[in-house]
């Protein structure tokens, strides 16, 4: 579905995609620097415990939907298991630069509503 969105729904998106690639490469961080030590990775739940200190310290991360910021614990426990089984690269850090841009979350409570063919609230 492509979205249409209005200057101050692009700004929230954009505000989105900040939170998601923060918490992204800041757990990449993270897990290189224990691999490279010798020590075992974080899980996803122990991402998903971290990720509530992250947003203690940095409380501008509660204006993100949180199911966005877990999944983006998701993605790199999944990256770093493809690296680690030999079936993919290295995990990478995300760029703001990059022309594709991602956010991911999910519908819990009714949080996301399909209007019509162009409307979602």
């Amino acid at each position: 579905m492509r979205l249409y969105p209005n200057k101050g729904q692009a700004a929230a998106i954009e505000r989105f995609f900040g939170c998601a690639r923060f918490v992204h490469n800041r757990f990449v961080d993270e897990n290189a620097k224990l691999l490279s030590a010798g020590k075992r990775i974080e899980s996803e739940f122990d991402m998903d415990y971290e990720l509530v200190a992250t947003k203690e310290e940095n409380p501008w991360l509660s204006e993100c939907d949180s199911t966005s910021l877990t999944a983006e614990a998701k993605n790199v426990t999944e990256a770093y298991r493809k690296y680690l089984s030999k079936q993919g690269g290295k995990p990478r850090f995300s760029s703001k630069k990059s022309s594709a841009q991602s956010y991911a979350s999910q519908c819990v409570n009714g949080n996301i509503r399909i209007i019509d063919e162009r409307h979602i609230r």
